[in-house]
C-alpha cells in the first residue's frame, strides 16, 4: 500500500515532466499496482509461514519428552509380511501418531511408540498412552475406505 502511496504521484510527476497525458501513463500506473499487490502477497505469504514454523516450534518443544519412539518400526519386517502390506502398516502408525499428538494438550499425557514384547520379538505394541496410573495400549491398522 505505501508502495502505491508513493508511486502515484511520482508517476503524476513522471507524465508532466515528460509532457504525456495520464491516459498514456495507465499502463505504467496499472504495473505499478500489480508489483504493488504482488510484494504485498510476497510479504503475506513469508509472514504466515514464518508464523506457522514459529507454532510447529513451540509445539514441539511443548511436547519434548512426552512423546517416546517412533512410529513405523514395523518396517523392519518386510521380509515377514511382504514389503507393500509393512509399508501400509508404518502409514497407518503415523497417522495413529499425528492423531494421538492431540492427546498431548491434556496434561501429564504421554505418548509411546513401538513397544517391544519382553519375550516375542517378532512382536510389538504399536501405540501406548499413559495418562497417571492408565495405560492404553493400541494397535495402528490401514484398511482401504469401506473394507473392514
Amino acid at each position: 500500500m505505501v508502495a502505491v502511496v508513493v508511486a502515484m504521484p511520482v508517476i503524476y510527476w513522471i507524465a508532466v515532466l515528460v509532457h504525456v497525458s495520464l491516459y498514456q501513463m495507465a499502463p505504467v500506473t496499472l504495473g505499478v499496482l500489480l508489483v504493488g499487490v504482488a510484494l504485498i502477497y510476497a510479504i503475506f505469504v513469508a509472514w504466515s509461514g514464518a508464523v506457522r514454523e514459529a507454532r510447529e516450534d513451540a509445539r514441539r518443544e511443548a511436547n519434548r519428552g512426552r512423546i517416546f519412539g517412533t512410529p513405523g518400526g514395523v518396517l523392519a519386517a518386510a521380509g515377514k509380511f511382504g514389503r507393500g502390506r509393512v509399508e501400509a502398516g508404518a502409514r497407518g502408525e503415523g497417522s495413529t501418531a499425528l492423531l494421538l499428538e492431540l492427546l498431548l494438550r491434556i496434561p501429564g499425557t504421554s505418548v509411546f511408540h513401538g513397544l517391544q514384547f519382553p519375550v516375542r520379538q517378532d512382536a510389538d505394541v504399536d501405540h501406548a498412552i499413559a495418562f497417571g496410573n492408565v495405560v492404553y495400549l493400541l494397535d495402528s491398522k490401514l484398511y482401504r475406505w469401506g473394507q473392514y
